[in-house]
């Protein structure tokens, strides 16, 4: 049977039983389920101790990042996304009143130059890092006049239900009940260790343990809020290996960029990696060709997500805002493989061009 590369994960290949760390949670650090779960929490706790009314969200965004800020009856907006010669671009409008913004350096790269003294205009800024938490460049929280801050762990490694959510300067002032999505979980799990037999053994039914997956995915649509984190999830992040994921990730992504670089209909977004450590390495696939090109790859057993599909929230103001989500392809270069299997995803782009 071919090698799966991408797609969901179902175990680890950078965990051990030592512990590199020790997650401890405090009246500032909190614990939840999922990234949507924390952004509520820290959402609530703002509208209570600072106030504001409206939110700036970047164009270039998942509705998962939206919808809780309609949830809890925050008026959105967005500043144009876009891409330029160093990689996405943030053009940033004039505040409104009572105004929140967000960030996010995307897929681990840094954003600093399009940060850069604009934050301080907004009433307080929230920095989602779920993309860049394992990176190494630093980020100056008061000096982009960051609040709060949030990380989803779970699309890095197989940690299942554990994000957190941070107040810088302050303590937050909402109650942290236990409660806990036990449904969610053991769904999770089920489709995690059918998924192991089938890619490590060989056996058993593909379609059921994707079912499970879309199921688990389902749950945290409708159900997220107040789920603290899973015990289960905390241990594995506490187990991880992060200087061995980030050394892995940068030697894959380096390859893949360098193959790219030469590749004719494929434009890279960022062409280093300087001290970041990558999530995906995304590329623009030129000539309508992006999802030709990602059906091909599922054919050959490559799954490479695209971030993200356009929400229904958005209303894109022009064709370079539009050509991220047109083009965007976010190839995999994680933990789980070596460059043996870099090789066969540029293989297989190659040859797609080709035809």
């Amino acid at each position: 049977m071919m090698k799966e590369i991408g797609s969901e994960f179902w175990t680890e290949e950078c965990v051990g039983t030592k512990k590199f760390r020790h997650v401890v949670f405090s009246k500032r650090s909190r614990g939840f389920l999922c990234g949507r779960g924390a952004l509520d929490y820290i959402i609530r706790d703002a509208k209570q101790t600072i106030g504001f009314a409206s939110v700036l969200l970047p164009s270039y965004c998942c509705h998962t990042m939206i919808e809780p800020f309609v949830r809890n009856g925050i008026r959105i907006r967005f500043y144009p996304v876009t891409v330029d010669e160093n990689g996405l671009a943030c053009h940033f409008p004039y505040p409104q009143k009572e105004e929140a913004l967000y960030l996010m350096p995307y897929f681990g790269f840094g954003m600093h130059e399009s940060y850069q003294l604009q934050t301080k205009r907004w009433k307080f800024c929230i920095l989602d890092e779920t993309h860049c938490c394992f990176s190494e460049l630093p980020i100056s929280y008061a000096d982009w006049n960051i609040k709060y801050t949030y990380v989803s762990y779970r699309k890095w490694s197989d940690i299942r239900g554990f994000a957190i959510a941070n107040k810088i300067a302050d303590d937050f002032v909402l109650p942290y009940e236990e409660k806990y999505h036990n449904n969610y979980l053991t769904v999770k799990n089920q489709a995690c260790m059918l998924k192991q037999a089938y890619i490590e053994k060989g056996v058993g039914d593909k379609q059921r343990f994707l079912n499970l997956y879309r199921q688990s995915e389902k749950m945290l649509d409708s159900d997220y809020e107040n789920y603290v984190s899973m015990r289960e999830g905390v241990e594995v992040y506490e187990r991880l290996d992060i200087d061995a994921i980030r050394q892995k990730r940068r030697e894959n992504g380096s390859f893949l960029m360098e193959a790219f670089g030469k590749m004719k209909g494929i434009r890279l977004l960022y062409h280093s990696l300087s001290g970041d450590c990558p999530l995906f390495i995304p590329i623009l696939v030129e000539d309508g060709l992006r999802d030709g090109l990602r059906k091909y790859l599922i054919d050959n057993q490559i799954y490479c997500p695209v971030h993200w599909p356009q929400s229904e929230y958005l209303v894109l103001q022009n064709s370079q805002e539009k050509e991220i989500y047109e083009k965007e392809l976010s190839v995999v270069c994680d933990q789980r493989y070596g460059l043996s299997d870099m090789q066969r995803i540029v293989q297989c782009i190659s040859r797609f061009l080709e035809s």
